[in-house]
Order: C-alpha cells, then sequence, then structure tokens
C-alpha cells in the first residue's frame, strides 16, 4: 500500500465507491500511513442539485428523492469526512 500514491475516482456512484471506506482504514493497517506522501484522492466536488430522472417515454416523470437535503449532492471531500467520522472508533 504505501506505494499507492493516488486514486481517482470518475463519479460517487456506489459501484465505484464501495470500497473506498476499506482502502481508507485498511490501508493504514498495510503501510498506507506510512507512505512518503500522503493519498491524494482526485474526483467530483459538490454539484449543488440532483440530477434530472428520465423516464420511459410517454410516463411521468419520476421525482428524485433528496436524501440530505443541505447536502444534496456531496463531493469526495464531503465523503472522505464522513467515513472517517463513521468510523471514528478505529
Amino acid at each position: 500500500m504505501s506505494a499507492v500514491r493516488a486514486l481517482f475516482l470518475t463519479h460517487l456512484h456506489s459501484d465505484l465507491t464501495i470500497d473506498y471506506a476499506n482502502l481508507l482504514l485498511f490501508g493504514l493497517f498495510a503501510g498506507l500511513d506510512r507512505a512518503p506522501r500522503p493519498l491524494k484522492v482526485f474526483g467530483p466536488g459538490r454539484r449543488g442539485q440532483m440530477e434530472p430522472v428520465f423516464s420511459a417515454v410517454g410516463e411521468a416523470s419520476i421525482e428524485t428523492p433528496i436524501v440530505c437535503p443541505e447536502n444534496p449532492t456531496p463531493g469526495v471531500r464531503d465523503m472522505t469526512e464522513h467515513l472517517f467520522k463513521a468510523y471514528a472508533t478505529d
């Protein structure tokens, strides 16, 4: 793990970020914290609003449920901060 220098996330769908927490948590036990430089993480920032969900032709539009109204589209920085808070006891 000490050779890993950067991570690039193209977007924050769960199928792409599911192991991000594992990398952060278990990477510390595998040398990530002893790397000569900190791990750089690149990815999208906050978008500000949910993108519309398109329905099939002729069907009514689909309302996107807002899970977190104060920050409906968190970015990589938000996700990382929340993961560290969620696993603070580790």
